[in-house]
């Protein structure tokens, strides 16, 4: 999570952290689950509902390529 923030950070992107309800994350243009097991996960349909155009938005799409490349480095 820490690192995730940090390198979202590193793209300029502006990190706000808050509780948020069905109704708000259904109005989401782009969202994504982490965990340090399967690192980003893009959510693109809640139940019957597409989440931004129904596939992983560019935001997301970078921040799976920053933290792949951070994953990578400890492969070397």
């Amino acid at each position: 999570r820490q690192r995730l923030m940090q390198l979202a950070t590193i793209l300029g992107l502006v990190i706000h952290e808050q509780p948020f309800t069905l109704a708000e994350a259904l109005k989401a243009q782009e969202a994504f689950l982490s965990s340090s097991v399967v690192g980003i996960v893009p959510v693109i349909q809640i139940d019957d509902h597409k989440i931004g155009t129904g596939q992983p938005g560019k935001v997301v799409r970078q921040l799976i390529q920053s933290y792949q490349q951070f994953a990578n480095s400890f492969k070397k």
